[in-house]
């Protein structure tokens, strides 16, 4: 029979609830034996009136609280007191070792039962442990163990003349007893099933983060990389066309490689080093938006590259991830160009209207039919970097030739115009 693990480890603090709770339980199942004898015997010593004695059995009447034949005469002895001393050590065990705990309570809770013992304490007992390896383990591993309890609670119709098992009464209570484990059971595994549910979210919420994470890496590194090494490409193109005639222009492009390279490892040293440091929740330095937009510009006219670029209305003051969502997505577009348009021209336009942010990225390259437009991890990535403000981006070549990169995105309120409404 399989014994999976437990599904939730045992904590050493535990121990300060399961030991005092099977301590309670043993002090009340002895309890119980003793408070069931003075009633046998006409009720506690120091309520009974010697010159009017009870009638056998006490109150409960000549049979006493046990079933027919008790009259009160019943002893503490060596299977009781074992019987009790195992049901406590398998309730305090039943979290650290829920096998050997469960063991010891159907042993034990039989051997008390069938000593003679009340059935009211002693089946809390088998409650809990069953219920503990209900919580604890899969069905298919505790269920063929549970067969246990039924010699275990019919160990109560024994005591004490053997006629229980032909006692209406007793038989009902044993199913009775019986239904209760059950119901106990069927508690715990809802608690297993509720748990396992609650951690499968979780972890899905953590996958889902992490592979989100990841995605946003990889576009920011995919964007700094792409459009660092274009640019660094045209520069280098251009110092070695005009290296023997022109020296002069060649030492300006080695310059300019130079700057876009260091700029561009010290972004990128900034952009990674959250994932050297889990502590560090933001990047070392501010991340790119459109206030640098003229400098990614005037670095790609050095190289020769001609870009117009218009801007209408104030784009100051957007928030932090409108603002580099808006400056990734016209690097990157650009990137395109550069890689895709050859010597074409291209028209940058920014407008803000209201809350909406409009950016358009138009070459004049070669003409270019739809159908062949394929859309890799740059256009992927800017309709993923505008999707994620909540925006919309569309790549569409242009009739007269080139292709026409659109985007809108939403500028949030600020949070006391918010408030107001």
């Amino acid at each position: 029979m399989a014994r999976s693990t437990p599904a939730i480890r045992p904590e050493p603090r535990q121990l300060l609830l399961d030991v005092p709770l099977g301590l309670a339980l043993g002090m009340l199942t002895w309890w119980s034996v003793v408070f069931g004898r003075w009633m046998g015997q006409g009720g506690p010593p120091w309520t009974r009136d010697e010159g009017h004695p009870e009638p056998p059995g006490g109150p409960y009447g000549p049979y006493g609280p046990y079933g027919p034949g008790y009259d009160g005469s019943f002893e503490m002895t060596v299977p009781l007191a074992v019987g009790i001393l195992l049901l406590t050590v398998g309730l305090a065990l039943r979290r650290f070792k829920p096998w050997l705990g469960y063991g010891l309570v159907v042993v034990g809770v039989g051997v008390a039962l069938a000593a003679g013992v009340p059935a009211g304490f002693v089946n809390i007992v088998a409650m809990i442990s069953v219920y503990t390896l209900a919580r604890l383990f899969e069905p298919r591993a505790w269920l063929p163990w549970s067969v246990a309890t039924i010699p275990m609670v019919a160990a109560g119709l024994w005591p004490p003349d053997g006629r229980g098992f032909f006692d209406p009464n007793r038989i009902a209570g044993a199913m009775f007893a019986l239904v209760l484990i059950g119901l106990a059971a069927t508690v715990g595994m809802i608690r297993r099933t509720r748990r396992e549910a609650v951690l499968q979210e979780r972890d899905a919420d953590l996958r889902r983060s992490a592979y989100e994470e990841r995605l946003r890496i990889a576009r920011e590194v995919h964007d700094l990389i792409g459009h660092s090494l274009s640019v660094i490409n045209m520069q280098a193109g251009v110092a070695l066309h005009v290296l023997d005639k022109r020296p002069e222009q060649a030492e300006e492009s080695l310059r300019a490689i130079r700057q876009t390279s260091k700029d561009a490892l010290a972004e990128l040293r900034s952009t990674l080093a959250v994932f050297r440091d889990p502590g560090r929740s933001e990047p070392t330095a501010p991340e790119p938006g459109l206030a640098r937009l003229e400098n990614l510009i005037a670095a790609m006219r050095q190289a020769g590259r001609t870009i117009e670029l218009t801007v209408d209305g104030e784009i100051g003051g957007l928030p932090p991830t409108l603002d580099h969502t808006a400056y990734r997505i016209v690097q990157e577009a650009l990137t395109n160009v550069v890689r895709h348009a050859g010597d074409a021209t291209a028209d940058v336009s920014i407008t803000r209207q209201g809350r909406r942010l409009l950016l358009a990225i138009v070459d004049h390259g070669p003409p270019i039919r739809s159908e062949t437009l394929a859309e890799g991890h740059g256009i992927s990535g800017m309709r993923e970097r505008a999707r994620a403000v909540g925006g919309t981006l569309t790549v569409q070549p242009q009739p007269g030739g080139g292709v026409a990169v659109r985007a809108q995105l939403p500028i949030p309120a600020p949070a006391n115009e918010e408030g107001e409404r």
